[in-house]
């Protein structure tokens, strides 16, 4: 498959995911995004390979503020070489701010800054061999 830009979008007030990407291919990029108040999370990736999510802004997202390889969401080959780089991630609803299910395998994560009170800034559901 081919890969896609996803940049420079404000989404907000969704009733939704902000920004789903199922089974997207390789080498799509979500990137310098604003990504605010969607009922169903900010950022849900899963089913896709070599995807890099960097220098987005997400705010005030019910559910996961970034999320890879969700339950419900998963597809065969579930996610392996994602990127999650320079992205502002606060005040996520009832989640963690960044979700990293157990089908994802050799996630990058580097300069992410997560801020809430509430709940897990970083919750990684991996089980290793």
């Amino acid at each position: 498959m081919s890969f896609a830009d996803i940049r420079g979008n404000i989404v907000n007030g969704n009733e939704a995911v902000g920004i789903l990407l199922l089974e997207s291919g390789l080498d799509t990029k979500i990137f310098n995004n604003t990504v605010n108040g969607n009922d169903g999370g900010g950022i849900i990736l899963t089913g896709s390979d070599d995807t890099l999510i960097a220098g987005n802004i997400l705010d005030s997202n019910k559910g996961h503020g970034i999320s890879l390889c969700v339950e419900g969401f998963t597809v065969d080959g579930a996610g392996a070489n994602n990127e999650l780089i320079d992205n502002v991630i606060t005040a996520s609803t009832n989640a963690s701010e960044i979700y990293i299910g157990e089908e994802c395998v050799e996630t990058v994560l580097k300069g992410n800054m997560a801020a809430d009170k509430e709940d897990d800034q970083l919750l990684i559901d991996n089980q290793s061999p």
